[in-house]
């Protein structure tokens, strides 16, 4: 098994931290509010408890974005884990891997005329390679500079 740690972009990251701090302060303030309404408006009460709940789960999702977002090589697959939300790609169904050299970006190909754009720390993009290729042999692994396909005038 192998693990390459998912490479945000800075903007997504501090998102991700905007986020986890509105959930937590969303949190305390509807937890103060269930307790101050509860006693009179049972209904308010439930409303408060309600949001409490989906803040919670808002929280939880981005904080197991944010620490554990990664893709794994496992059993002829790969798992790109965002948290708690995952994504299997079987490797046998993959055709191509191409580095974007202008953009640097990392793009898998699969047969299905599908592709899924691989987000790591570039240093890491050998050894991903070599991992996926260790799995299946048989995908080519390409690099292009974008826009040298075009005719010039």
């Amino acid at each position: 098994m192998k693990s390459f740690r998912f490479r945000y972009p800075t903007i997504v990251f501090v998102l991700l931290v905007v986020v986890i701090l509105a959930s937590l302060a969303g949190i305390v303030w509807n937890v103060y509010n269930f307790i101050a309404f509860f006693q009179f408006n049972v209904v308010k009460g439930i409303m408060y408890a309600v949001v409490v709940l989906l803040t919670t789960l808002l929280l939880v999702i981005s904080v197991s974005m944010t620490f554990y977002g990664r893709y794994v090589i496992k059993n002829n697959k790969l798992f790109a884990c965002f948290g708690v939300i995952k994504s299997v790609y079987n490797l046998d169904d993959a055709i191509e891997i191409t580095l974007f050299k202008k953009s640097n970006k990392l793009v898998l190909y699969f047969k299905d005329a599908t592709y899924t754009v691989v987000v790591i720390d570039p240093a890491d993009y050998d050894e991903f390679v070599i991992a996926v290729r260790e799995v299946n042999p048989q995908i080519i692994f390409d690099k292009k500079i974008e826009g040298e396909d075009l005719p010039n005038g």
